[in-house]
């Protein structure tokens, strides 16, 4: 039998605690970091509440949750704001069964309006489920010839091709700030609002060993760029992009087949390309490159009958407005305002 506890990850050996069982796992992800908790305090005040599950003085289950009071979207509890996957893991029943009924219990208590739990698999009622979410995964063969020939589809060599053709230059560098400049941009032009360059450094503060920036460059210019991550034998791209006046040159395919060096210049396994809607353009890109489609499973509970459920999944009509809107703005504008609406867009 069980015991369920409360962990404070400012407190060091809360912290270890957690990072110890997270690192333990095969199935956790990079969003599951205790650093994400202090980085994501330090630049929105999120709080975070995170409970283990306790056998013999061993960590065998838990549960990490964000409060998020939105405006946009309402007062939530959600497992990994701005990521798409991660927050809950437990073998037994017994372990899910105790974690799930301690945040229901901190849901009354915050009076949030719903939960939302990011996960690969489906829970139990009175959760319901909102499937409009992909993640995709690479798993690499033996070399990056391997690739060349088993994953890439026809139409990504082609493409890669003609980033050649166009000498487009890739590097993996540690400074943050071109990088943050080019993906206010894109970012931007898709009518999200996007985080402050202090998000960029508090990554490179917290997490200075895992954090790169990946760029492809046109002669001098900066026209493709991503933030890389190293989590075990994994690499994320949570934040990427390129600008749509170079695409047709490759620079897409170029940027992605030189994370994928760095990949077995570093010994990774898999190469984990996020998610994307189901029904979004990104869905073919991704696959082009031999990657699985998985579904990912928002699972969501309802707690003030009163509200409606509204995420990043299931979008209110005003975001979809906004969203229109968005692109048009200036980036002068869209700079210095889109933090104080991205922290609401978790």
């Amino acid at each position: 039998m069980g015991e369920l506890v409360s962990l404070d990850l400012s407190d060091h050996r809360d912290f270890e605690r957690w990072q110890k069982f997270i690192h333990g796992r095969e199935d956790t992800h990079c969003a599951d970091l205790p650093q994400w908790r202090l980085i994501f305090h330090d630049l929105y005040g999120i709080e975070n509440h995170t409970f283990g599950y306790v056998e013999r003085d061993e960590l065998v289950g838990g549960v990490s949750v964000y409060h998020v009071k939105s405006p946009l979207l309402g007062n939530m509890l959600v497992s990994c704001p701005f990521f798409g996957r991660g927050g809950l893991y437990a073998d037994a029943a017994e372990a899910q069964q105790a974690l799930l009924q301690r945040i229901e219990q901190l849901a009354g208590e915050l009076r949030v309006d719903f939960i939302e739990l990011r996960l690969m698999h489906s829970l139990p009622p009175p959760f319901q489920t909102n499937t409009d979410f992909l993640e995709f995964d690479l798993e690499l063969p033996c070399s990056l010839d391997a690739v060349w020939q088993q994953c890439l589809s026809s139409n990504a060599r082609q493409n890669l091709r003609k980033a050649e053709k166009s000498h487009l230059q890739f590097a993996i560098t540690a400074d943050h700030v071109s990088c943050f400049d080019l993906l206010s941009r894109t970012i931007r032009d898709l009518g999200t609002p996007f985080h402050g360059k202090r998000l960029f450094e508090l990554m490179v503060q917290h997490l200075p060993d895992n954090v790169r920036f990946s760029e492809v460059r046109a002669g001098d210019r900066l026209i493709a760029g991503g933030v890389v991550i190293r989590f075990k034998d994994s690499v994320i791209t949570p934040f990427i992009g390129s600008l749509k006046e170079y695409r047709r040159s490759g620079s897409n395919y170029q940027q992605y087949w030189g994370i994928l060096q760095y990949c077995f210049e570093h010994n990774v396994r898999w190469f984990d390309l996020g998610r994307s809607r189901c029904a979004s353009t990104h869905v073919a890109f991704k696959e082009k490159w031999g990657a699985v489609r998985k579904q990912a499973y928002y699972n969501y509970q309802i707690i003030n009958p009163r509200s409606n459920y509204a995420t990043v999944g299931k979008p209110s009509r005003l975001q979809v407005f906004g969203t229109e809107a968005w692109r048009r703005l200036p980036l002068f504008i869209t700079r210095p305002i889109g933090p104080s609406l991205a922290r609401y867009i978790p």
